[in-house]
């Protein structure tokens, strides 16, 4: 018997009841897409199109709205424009962010929000279109290099002699935990990010292969497992002796208030360790500007420096493609010089 055989022998029959969930999923609503989309970020990726979604509202209806309101008023302003005057719309607002002086990173980042939530809508049925090719080709920044292996060694050095003579103290936890954040940010070329989320169950110092973390990486979903150096695994086993850190929910990375660290003591953000890698710095009387995305330029340049190559570099950093790879690896005078001398005539 057919489908259509048995929808004809069952039309006066009861109809079907749908379960609550299927229910619910028949009667939603365009704001019940939109929180689906919202809730289905990263917490990162929601901080980042929360605030293009209010500054687009604002720009769209000359009215700041607030965190709740604005990406639903965003969405409505797109999906009620339709596939052509929603297109200009959104090239109209990088006109004028671009107008403002915004870099094109940012203007990317604000126009990817806008294709997101619209891709969203035309996932779950509601529009037949989307919002492609949209934002500006990101222009790299030229100020990305990184400290020079001299000056990493130095805050190492210095940070193993801090943990090596103070007694019990805040000062000397403290070092003993920077110590395997740098070690981390540079020997593993791992991101703040990464080990701003990292948890002591991420953490498997005696994994078959070598030590291992469970990481949250850039542009992932899903967390991957990614072997460590045996340096930056002796520095967090002791910082995590020291810590006491034995709950596998607990962040790894926490801030310090006094000898010992305490279940009030929260974890560390990605800003509290960017003012931490450049606080160590300057205590080490490195005079050039010390970032952790720094740290792994500084990681790159030196493997490529000493031999390995471009593929052993994409896989230290966890890089998609051999162009982004490219524009990690610093460029100094020393390697045109030498070019230079090698081909003249």
């Amino acid at each position: 018997m057919t489908i259509d055989n048995i929808v004809r022998a069952d039309e006066a029959a009861t109809p079907l009841a749908l379960s609550v969930a299927a229910q619910r999923a028949a009667d939603a609503k365009p704001v019940d897409i939109l929180e689906t989309w919202f809730s289905g970020l990263s917490k990162g990726t929601r901080l980042v199109y929360g605030r293009a979604m209010r500054r687009f509202a604002a720009w769209a209806t000359d009215e700041d709205h607030d965190g709740g309101s604005a990406p639903e008023v965003a969405m409505r302003v797109l999906v009620e424009a339709g596939s052509v005057a929603a297109r200009q719309q959104a090239l109209a607002w990088r006109a004028a962010m671009e107008a403002e002086g915004l870099t094109s990173s940012t203007v990317q980042s604000m126009l990817a929000a806008l294709a997101s939530c619209v891709a969203a809508f035309a996932d779950a049925g509601v529009v037949d279109w989307t919002l492609p090719r949209i934002a500006p080709k990101v222009e790299r920044r030229k100020d990305r290099a990184g400290p020079g292996r001299d000056a990493v060694a130095a805050i190492i050095e210095r940070l193993e002699r801090l943990v090596a003579e103070l007694p019990p103290s805040r000062e000397r936890l403290s070092a003993i935990r920077d110590r395997a954040l740098i070690r981390l940010l540079h020997n593993s070329a791992l991101r703040r990010g990464s080990l701003s989320a990292l948890r002591v169950g991420d953490v498997d110092l005696d994994a078959d292969g070598g030590p291992q973390l469970l990481l949250q990486l850039k542009g992932k979903k899903e967390r991957v497992r990614l072997l460590i150096d045996e340096q930056s695994a002796g520095s967090l086993a002791e910082w995590l002796a020291a810590s006491g850190g034995v709950d596998d929910d607990a962040p790894v990375f926490v801030r310090v208030r006094s000898h010992k660290v305490l279940p009030t003591d929260g974890p560390l953000s990605g800003d509290g360790i960017r003012r931490i890698v450049a606080l160590r710095a300057k205590e080490a009387g490195v005079t050039v500007p010390v970032r952790p995305h720094g740290l792994r330029h500084s990681a790159a340049t030196h493997v490529v420096r000493n031999g390995g190559t471009v593929e052993e570099v994409r896989r230290l950093g966890g890089w998609a493609s051999l162009a982004t790879v490219a524009s990690y690896i610093d460029a100094v005078d020393d390697d045109r010089r030498e070019a230079l001398r090698k081909v003249a005539l």
